[in-house]
């Protein structure tokens, strides 16, 4: 009887051990995606800034009123713009 309730006893603290281990392992997700997310918002915040400061960097239309090549490579989707590079 005594050995029944030990082996219980050690089964219920395995599982809370693994318990714990995952949900450390989710805190660990969970600070390293918060970070990512500061680190996006202040790119947003630091690029709109700089459009409001009058849009420094921004390509500028070439004289026959057509956009750079960066601005088109911008616009089109990775696999057309794969394909024109190829191509």
């Amino acid at each position: 009887m005594k050995m029944l309730l030990l082996a219980i006893a050690l089964a219920v603290a395995l599982q809370l051990a693994a318990r714990a281990d995952e949900l450390s392992d989710l805190k660990a997700q969970l600070d390293a995606a918060i970070k990512s997310m500061q680190a996006l918002q202040q790119r947003v915040e630091a690029l709109e800034a700089q459009k409001a400061k009058g849009g420094a960097g921004a390509p500028a239309p070439t004289a026959a009123g057509e956009a750079p090549a960066q601005a088109k490579a911008a616009a089109l989707p990775p696999v057309t713009l794969l394909m024109e590079m190829c191509s």
